[in-house]
């Protein structure tokens, strides 16, 4: 019998000051960066504004288990992506917010330390030794963007917990 999810905090390291929309307007001058994918598709970078993850206990193939069972893997469910996308407007660059999907979401990786895990679906199943909580991991990804365009968020920090931060789950990065 399964157990209720404990959603994960999941933060931003070190947290920029200010909104979202100010910080990107600090951190990108104009255009947003650019790189070609291997199928040469052209892609924008973006940066996180806010993710959603639970953390719990799990088997080998990610079923889940109860906290007090016997269990060799941790199961991180990315249940909400909110990326900040720098678009011209008006002839001004200004961010703009877009949820994902997992339709949306391609070569989805998360490095822990020196380890590089595909993340299939959203959801990272992974041996319970190679967890510390709180544990810091990079985000990469490549996606298409709801709003048009192909986009991608490389290396973003994060630090995942097993312990609930509110009583939402939601998890706001700044």
């Amino acid at each position: 019998m399964a157990s209720e999810a404990t959603p994960s905090t999941v933060n931003e390291s070190p947290p920029i000051d200010g909104s979202t929309q100010n910080s990107l307007k600090r951190a990108s001058i104009g255009r947003p960066e650019t790189k070609v994918r291997a199928d040469g598709t052209i892609c924008k970078m973006a940066m996180i504004d806010k993710v959603l993850a639970t953390t719990v206990p799990c088997d080998k193939g990610g079923e889940t288990l109860p906290k007090d069972a016997d269990f060799t893997h941790y199961k991180t469910t990315f249940s909400r992506l909110v990326v900040a996308e720098m678009r011209n407007i008006e002839r001004e660059y200004v961010p703009c917010q877009a949820s994902l999907s997992a339709q949306l979401v391609r070569e989805l990786v998360v490095q822990v330390g020196a380890e590089v895990r595909d993340v299939s679906g959203l959801v990272l199943v992974v041996e319970k030794e190679l967890l510390s909580f709180p544990q810091a991991v990079s985000l990469s990804f490549d996606y298409t963007s709801p709003q048009g365009g192909e986009w991608y968020v490389e290396g973003h920090p994060l630090v995942l917990s097993d312990k609930p931060e509110s009583a939402s789950g939601c998890c706001t990065l700044q």
